[in-house]
């Protein structure tokens, strides 16, 4: 196919100098926090790092992936993608918030993610290798599907790789929380739930106090997530007809931003504060220097991008 030129009215890639010159101090400023978390991670990976330590940077590392991912998607005008990687954001630092809940049992809420990781992963192993009987279930289906086919070619032999995380389960380090595993009530437990701990993300969001940010970000935009909200993108013409909402709509990209650097800066004064106390200094004068200003700009009241109909 030639080259096609994109609807005109629903999509335009081109901004106006005015939205540019309002978008980039946004973008600039999230740009700013993921710098900031590439250091704290820098920070987290110490040499006396303990092996509890890394569900810790891996669950911070997702949160910065998270916000860069943001970052591009809010200098780019979208908006509605973006909430995608909030709720993974939030997922991902209430998992932070809570090992960091209690100095007490920090290491076994470690264990208990890098665990339920292992589990999880041999039960993908075991749907991709022909020679298990999951393996075997997944090929049958996915020979009836025709976009299934690569997929089959792609099963292999994974043995080696389950015996790999059995072989670290049985580990006497990991031994008592795999025993909590194997004895909870659901076959497949959340690594936060083990030691009677919270069943679900709601559950750990409220046992956390952060129940609006739940409500917010993984109920109200669930509809998002799952494509329930598609029709919620019509809207009204000039004419009074409706049409299609244009694609990089600005709607909810002040929100969207405003949620990300408090969510980062949130996370972040956590982890630091139970991990790096003594980096706190450097990240109270980054923020003063760095971010308060347009934080403070964006979470008021006052509108930075103005939606004229």
């Amino acid at each position: 196919m030639d080259h096609v030129e994109p609807y005109k009215g629903l999509l335009d890639r081109k901004f106006d100098p005015d939205f540019e010159s309002l978008l980039a101090p946004l973008a600039d400023t999230l740009d700013g926090c993921v710098n900031c978390g590439t250091q704290v991670l820098g920070w987290l990976n110490r040499p006396t790092s303990s092996y509890g330590d890394l569900a810790v940077v891996m669950l911070f590392r997702h949160v910065v992936e998270m916000m860069d991912g943001i970052a591009v998607l809010v200098r780019a005008g979208c908006a509605e993608p973006t909430k995608l990687l909030l709720r993974s954001m939030l997922e991902s630092g209430l998992g932070l918030k809570y090992i960091c809940e209690t100095k007490v049992s920090w290491e076994e809420r470690t264990i208990a993610y890098q665990v339920c990781y292992a589990h999880e992963r041999i039960r993908s192993y075991r749907r991709m290798d022909p020679s298990h009987q999951e393996g075997k279930h997944l090929k049958s289906v996915l020979e009836k599907d025709g976009l299934g086919q690569s997929i089959v070619a792609a099963q292999q032999d994974m043995s080696s790789q389950i015996e790999n995380l059995e072989r670290m389960l049985a580990k006497p380090e990991f031994a008592p929380v795999e025993a909590q595993y194997q004895s909870h009530r659901s076959k497949h437990p959340k690594w936060y739930s083990l030691n009677s701990g919270p069943n679900s993300v709601q559950e750990l969001a409220n046992h956390l106090g952060y129940q609006v940010w739940y409500e917010i970000l993984y109920r109200y935009w669930s509809e998002e997530t799952h494509a329930a909200d598609a029709i919620g993108h019509i809207t009204r013409g000039s004419d009074g007809n409706a049409c299609i909402e244009g694609l990089r709509h600005p709607r909810n990209l002040q929100q969207s931003a405003s949620l990300a650097m408090g969510l980062f800066l949130d996370i972040g004064q956590t982890v630091i504060d139970s991990f790096v106390p003594e980096r706190r200094t450097e990240f109270a004068k980054w923020y003063v220097g760095g971010v308060r200003d347009v934080y403070l700009r964006v979470v008021s009241t006052e509108p930075i991008l103005t939606i004229v109909k």
